[in-house]
């Protein structure tokens, strides 16, 4: 199943604002979820998507692991610093005609999420009291050479959650590893989900 977020794709803008929209996307899956009636599920999201799957785990929902490539925890200055020159490359060049190729409303979809980036009121966001919350397996993957994070938000991640935490940090690869090294990067999720599986089917074993 795939989920666009809020004000993504084909989905509308939130009511109170893309603020708004951000702060409650983590608990705003709990809902869809719920609608298609899938229980314990195993996310694998991407860059803020990667966030609100963690913040979603942290609600204590039942999930099963969860796949984070290119998270952020919190807000570094090369998040903004990247936001800012992508928001240059969209008011002149032809970023904003592709962009809205996949998107009801490009405009509103790019500058809503980066507004919120840039917005001084979300410079001291983070997740980091949300993170013992979450217990489930984690897989984390970043690019090496990431525009919009470094392996600060991996670290943070890993050190902070309540549960096992694999690493892959990955060389040659911006803030698109599935695109950059979507080799390894497809072997790495079939062997996070295997290990998975596994440990579900030894769960139920042990069950009297």
């Amino acid at each position: 199943m795939l989920e666009h977020r809020i004000e993504q794709g084909q989905s509308p803008a939130p009511l109170e604002g893309f603020l708004g929209g951000h702060r409650v996307g983590g608990f705003g899956l709990i809902a869809v979820l719920g609608a298609l009636d899938v229980e314990n599920p195993l996310l694998i999201g991407h860059s803020d998507g990667a966030s609100i799957a963690l913040i979603h785990a942290a609600t204590g929902a039942a999930v099963r692991g969860i796949v984070a490539m290119a998270p952020h925890a919190f807000v570094e200055e090369i998040t903004l610093a990247g936001i800012r020159a992508t928001r240059r490359l969209y008011e002149t060049t032809d970023l904003r005609a592709r962009l809205a190729r996949w998107h009801e409303d490009g405009d509103a979809t790019f500058h809503g999420w980066s507004d919120i980036w840039l917005d001084p009121r979300f410079r001291d966001w983070s997740i980091a009291s949300l993170l013992p919350a979450v217990t489930c397996p984690l897989l984390l993957i970043q690019g090496e050479d990431d525009e919009y994070g470094s392996l600060a938000q991996l670290d943070a991640i890993a050190a902070g959650t309540g549960g096992p935490a694999e690493m892959l940090a990955l060389a040659g690869c911006g803030h698109a590893p599935w695109k950059d090294r979507a080799d390894v990067v497809i072997a790495a999720i079939a062997r996070f989900v295997a290990q998975c599986r596994a440990a579900d089917r030894g769960a139920t074993n042990r069950r009297p």
